[in-house]
């Protein structure tokens, strides 16, 4: 997560997710099981306040954006990472 947005080659595909000049902040691993599916929340508001201290605090009105990272052993980069595609989401009380 991040409040800034790029676009810079990483691994086997483009890292979107940016510091926006508080730092970029990682939620726990997750296994996405046979479906390639995760599904982060709810509960990431509380967990962003328990964690990430005050520059990482989700609150209302910020937009925040997050980018999944997973293993891409036959990535046709020659990389064994990739990540997702970025989704930004603004945050309301």
């Amino acid at each position: 997560m991040g409040a800034g947005q790029t676009q810079f080659p990483f691994g086997n595909g483009q890292l979107c997710v940016s510091t926006g000049g508080v730092g970029q902040f990682r939620f726990p691993v997750r296994n996405s099981g046979p479906g390639g599916v995760i599904t982060e929340g709810p509960g990431i508001v509380a967990f962003s306040q328990a964690n990430f201290g005050v520059f990482g605090t989700i609150t209302p009105g910020q937009t925040r954006n997050f980018q999944g990272w997973y293993r891409d052993p036959g990535g046709p980069c020659g990389s064994t990472f990739n990540l997702s595609d970025g989704l930004a989401a603004t945050f309301v009380p």
